[in-house]
């Protein structure tokens, strides 16, 4: 049975997206998904290579990407897929 889990982008004060991804991963989720806005079309494309280059994110698909107004930037959908975690089941 899969796992999903939603973040939204921006996300507010300290927090880090990467600890979220983490986090996600840590807690058994397989799929993720990313709402938000980024300010560039060349940021997007950045995030969707690292998620291709990773070796425990896969399948990372850009949903949709809707041009706002300057001032607001681009609002995007992503998901992706986590590689399971291998267990030592020898111990």
């Amino acid at each position: 049975m899969s796992k999903e889990i939603e973040i939204e982008y921006p996300l507010s004060g300290e927090e880090n997206i990467a600890a979220n991804i983490t986090g996600a991963y840590l807690l058994g989720y397989d799929i993720i998904k990313i709402n938000g806005t980024s300010d560039s079309n060349t940021r997007l494309a950045v995030l969707l290579r690292n998620i291709e280059e990773s070796t425990w994110l896969r399948d990372g698909n850009l949903d949709s990407i809707i041009a706002l107004s300057a001032a607001e930037g681009n609002r995007f959908e992503m998901r992706f897929s986590v590689t399971p975690m291998a267990t030592d089941e020898g111990n």
